[in-house]
């Protein structure tokens, strides 16, 4: 089911300059960053005190939005599937600067295990 729904996403909805970051070497090189610095987890999650695996390296400020912020370590946050999708749902309803705001600030905020 999510194959069939990303093949459908890809094809209609992704936007494709910006489709080229994920294909960059700068991005090659910074995901595995920032994926150490969130230890591999949902820093949603995380905050709530539950240990979930992070499936994506998420921008904060989106790409079209800023593609000067595309490569920068304080605008990717490690998410699962499940905050991702309320991330954006967010987003959609007009939180946008508030959940951003959110999102800078765990990223500021170390791990502590």
């Amino acid at each position: 089911m999510t194959s069939k729904r990303n093949k459908a996403y890809n094809a209609v909805t992704r936007n494709k300059d910006h489709d080229a970051i994920y294909h960059d070497k700068r991005w090659r090189i910074i995901k595995p960053i920032v994926r150490r610095r969130d230890m591999d987890r949902c820093r949603i999650c995380f905050e709530a005190h539950r240990f979930t695996d992070m499936q994506m390296v998420h921008h904060i400020v989106e790409p079209e939005d800023n593609i000067g912020l595309a490569y920068a370590p304080d605008n990717l946050i490690c998410l699962c599937e499940s905050c991702h999708q309320h991330v954006h749902k967010a987003y959609k309803d007009g939180n946008k600067l508030t959940m951003q705001d959110k999102l800078r600030t765990l990223v500021k905020t170390p791990i502590k295990v």
